[in-house]
């Protein structure tokens, strides 16, 4: 260490030190690590929700049995005999099974961590009992009895299907991120129905009288169903956002970017709103009026 003396002198008055610390200029970042899923790798992040679409397509009319409404009747009407009133007395009776049975599932999926195994035990169950019900059917409706036991527990297994999805859905994308997930989910939804549709419909066609043959297409289906579920991991299912505890999951990095600059679409639109209504006022007054949005009648400019 140099300082100036009373002559005006520098002099040495330190020890100099040859230690030097090297600063990195850059922090070297490892590669993301690989997991393992079925039939693919992915990286260490939340992906998810690209996820979700499939499994609605897949799950398609799964859940009704393969179009109950359609197909089954079809089946039980003109190749089992069955009567109208016997076909609709076997729906009511799994349409109510249903309808009781979903409260005590939405409870289930909300204190469970465990959410896709009961949803691919809906599934399967579902379309076992599909299958079931073709092959178990006698003609004229000899074995409605137990056809109707058969039907509500069918019903009750397809409970465990829609509240499960909904579920799962919002434990990964959150709150904030439910709108357009949902679209999303519903949009292969119904592309699903319809190429089913199709394709069964083409195959009851070629196989008529032997319509049975086309309900295949249950346990196919039920099958994707499992390989895309199983394709979500359990922890990117944030449970506290599943239940609507909190608003964005903390497994989904771009929900929780979203939440604090999130601004409600009612809001969103109001602000559009009155601003179109001050584009198309006549007077100044008006205008004012209007992108303030109070709520003041408009002034007459007759």
């Amino acid at each position: 260490i140099k300082k100036r003396n009373m002559s005006g002198n520098n002099e040495t008055t330190g020890v100099q030190s040859n230690l030097s610390i090297e600063v990195p200029t850059s922090i070297p970042v490892s590669p993301p690590i690989k997991k393992t899923r079925l039939f693919l790798s992915y990286p260490d992040t939340n992906d998810a929700k690209t996820v979700m679409p499939w499994v609605y397509l897949f799950v398609g009319d799964l859940r009704d049995g393969l179009t109950m409404i359609n197909m089954q009747c079809i089946y039980l009407k003109f190749i089992k005999k069955f009567s109208e009133k016997q076909v609709g007395i076997l729906y009511f009776a799994f349409g109510l099974a249903q309808f009781m049975s979903l409260a005590p599932a939405g409870y289930i999926y909300d204190y469970t961590s465990k959410k896709r195994n009961f949803l691919i035990a809906g599934t399967l169950g579902t379309s076992i009992l599909t299958v079931a019900t073709v092959l178990l059917a006698q003609p004229q409706a000899e074995n409605i009895g137990f056809l109707i036991v058969l039907k509500i527990f069918q019903g009750m297994l397809t409970s465990l299907i829609p509240p499960g999805l909904n579920s799962i859905t919002q434990g990964i994308v959150g709150y904030h991120g439910m709108t357009f997930q949902v679209s999303r989910n519903k949009m292969m939804n119904h592309l699903g129905t319809v190429t089913f549709h199709i394709f069964s419909g083409v195959l009851a066609y070629n196989l008529y009288p032997n319509m049975g043959y086309a309900f295949i297409i249950s346990p196919i289906m039920m099958a994707f169903v499992i390989v895309a579920v199983y394709n979500i991991h359990s922890n990117q299912i944030d449970d506290q956002a599943a239940r609507g505890l909190v608003m964005s999951a903390s497994t989904l990095k771009e929900s929780q970017d979203a939440s604090s600059n999130y601004s409600p679409p009612l809001h969103a639109g109001a602000e559009a709103m009155s601003t179109a209504t001050a584009a198309t006022a006549t007077t100044p007054a008006a205008a004012a009026a209007a992108t303030a949005g109070s709520c003041t009648p408009l002034p007459d400019t007759a």
